[in-house]
C-alpha cells in the first residue's frame, strides 16, 4: 500500500517500538494517528516535526470499547477515511507464577493484549471493508509461541493474537499471517529490523 495521502493508526504510540513506528509512516508520508493513553510525550514530539499537520494524537485507553469506538467516529471526522492499523499497545505481567497472579492483573493483560486489538479491529472493520485496500497488523511476541518462565498469561494473550492474526483467512487481509513465526523472532531479537519489515508492508 503506497502511504501518500493514506491514515494509519498506532496504538501504543508513545514509546519503544510505537514511536519508531510513527517516526517511520511519517517519513514515508503518511498521515499518522498516535493513540496511547498518556499522550503528553507524543505533543512534545510534535512540537519537533516539520511534518506536525500530518500527526494527529489521541487518548484512548484501548481496553475500553465505547472509547475506542468514540474515537474512531472522531478520527473519521477529522481526517475522513482510515486506512490501516498497527496494533501495537501491549503490556507484560509480572514475572511470577499463575499461583501468585492476581485475577485483576490477569484481566489487565489480555484486556490490552488481546481485547484492545479486537476492540479496534472491531471499529475499523466497516470503514475499512469500504476502502480500496487497507491493512491490519497485529504485533505479537514469541511469547505466543513459547512458554517463557513467570509469563504464561502474557503467553496466552499473544498465542491468541496469533489466531487472531488468521481470522476470516482468504476473506480480510490481516497481516502478518504466514510469515508470523520469523517475524515474531525478529521483533523479539531485533526490533529496528522488525520495524523496517513492517513499513515494507505499507509501502
Amino acid at each position: 500500500m503506497k502511504l501518500n495521502d493514506k491514515t494509519t493508526i498506532v496504538t501504543g504510540a508513545s514509546g519503544g517500538v510505537g514511536i519508531e513506528l510513527v517516526k517511520e509512516l511519517l517519513n514515508k508520508g503518511a498521515t499518522v494517528i498516535a493513540v496511547n493513553r498518556n499522550t503528553e510525550s507524543l505533543f512534545k514530539f510534535r512540537e519537533s516535526l516539520s511534518s506536525a499537520d500530518r500527526l494527529h494524537i489521541y487518548s484512548v485507553d484501548v481496553t475500553q470499547r465505547d472509547q475506542v469506538n468514540n474515537a474512531v467516529t472522531e478520527m473519521l471526522k477529522q481526517v475522513g477515511h482510515l486506512d490501516g492499523l498497527i496494533n501495537n499497545a501491549g503490556i507484560i505481567q509480572p514475572f511470577i507464577p499463575v499461583a501468585s497472579l492476581d485475577w485483576s492483573k490477569i484481566k489487565q493483560v489480555m484486556n490490552v493484549n488481546f481485547y484492545g486489538q479486537l476492540n479496534f479491529i472491531k471499529a475499523l472493520l466497516p470503514e475499512f471493508l469500504s476502502r480500496p485496500e487497507a491493512h491490519i497488523i497485529n504485533i505479537g511476541s514469541m511469547g505466543g509461541f513459547l512458554p517463557v518462565p513467570g509469563q504464561v498469561v502474557y503467553g496466552v494473550s499473544k498465542a491468541a493474537t496469533l489466531i487472531l492474526n488468521a481470522m476470516e483467512k482468504n476473506k480480510l487481509s490481516i497481516r502478518i499471517g504466514k510469515d508470523s513465526k520469523i517475524f515474531f523472532f525478529l521483533y523479539k531479537f531485533f526490533p529496528k529490523f522488525a520495524i523496517h519489515t513492517i513499513s515494507k508492508f505499507l509501502k
